[in-house]
C-alpha cells in the first residue's frame, strides 16, 4: 500500500518555506503506510524528506494543473491532493485509508481539528459541501478516481478548484466523505494572504465568474 502525498507550494518567503517543510515533515511520519512525497514548487527552494520535487516556476498559477503534474509522476494506490499550509497529525493517513477501504469510499477528506473523541455515528459524513465535507485543502483519492475522471479540471486558477473536483466526481457517481477520525490541521490560505485584500477580492470574483460558466 502506497500513499502519494502531493503538496503544492509557492514559498515566496522564509515563513512560507518553513510552513511547506512542516507539512512535508508531519506528512512523512513513519507508520505502516508507505509514503511518496511530491512537492510542486514555484520558487527555487529545496526541501528535506521529498521523493520528487517538480518546478512550476515557468507556469502561470493553476492549482489543479500543478496537482496534475504531481499525479502524472505518482505511483501510489491512494493520492493525497494537498495545500502546503497543513499540519498532519500522527497516523492521519492510516486512519483515513482504513476507513475508506472498509467502507468502499473512493474519495475523502480528513477532519480539520486536533485529535478528539468522535461518536461512532459522526465518524463518516458523506456529501459534497465545499469546505465542510469536501475540503479542497486535503483530498485523498483512490487511484480509481483518477482513472475515472482522467485528470483534474484546470479551468480555474485557484479558487473553485475544489468545486470543479466535486462536479467531476459527482458526474461519475463517486461519493465523497469527511473522515472525522483522521486529523489534519489547516492553517487557512497562508500563501493567498500574501496578496493585498483588494487583489484577493478581485481574484476571487474573477474565478467565481469563470466557474459559473463551466460545463462539466
Amino acid at each position: 500500500m502506497i500513499l502519494t502525498i502531493i503538496i503544492v507550494s509557492s514559498a515566496k518567503n522564509k515563513q512560507l518555506e518553513e510552513m511547506t517543510q512542516q507539512a512535508i515533515n508531519t506528512a512523512s511520519f513513519k507508520n505502516n503506510i508507505s509514503k511518496e512525497i511530491i512537492v510542486v514548487e514555484s520558487e527555487n527552494v529545496q526541501y528535506d524528506n521529498v521523493n520528487i520535487k517538480l518546478s512550476s516556476n515557468n507556469l502561470s498559477l493553476n492549482y489543479n494543473r500543478f496537482l496534475n503534474m504531481g499525479i502524472e509522476k505518482s505511483s501510489g494506490d491512494f493520492i493525497a491532493l494537498c495545500n502546503n499550509d497543513l499540519f498532519f497529525y500522527e497516523n492521519w493517513d492510516e486512519e483515513i485509508i482504513s476507513v475508506m477501504l472498509k467502507n468502499n469510499i473512493l474519495s475523502a477528506s480528513p477532519y480539520n481539528s486536533k485529535p478528539r473523541l468522535i461518536n461512532d455515528n459522526d465518524k463518516i459524513v458523506f456529501g459534497y459541501q465545499i469546505f465542510e465535507v469536501l475540503c479542497g485543502w486535503c483530498i485523498v483519492a483512490n487511484r480509481e478516481v483518477i482513472k475515472k475522471i482522467k485528470k483534474l479540471n484546470e479551468s480555474v486558477e485557484f479558487w473553485y478548484s475544489d468545486n470543479l473536483y466535486s462536479a467531476q466526481i459527482q458526474k461519475h457517481n463517486i461519493k465523497h466523505a469527511l473522515i472525522k477520525t483522521s486529523f489534519v490541521k489547516h492553517l487557512l490560505s497562508q500563501t493567498f494572504r500574501t496578496l493585498n485584500k483588494e487583489l484577493q477580492q478581485k481574484y476571487t470574483d474573477d474565478q467565481k465568474q469563470i466557474f459559473d460558466n463551466i460545463k462539466i
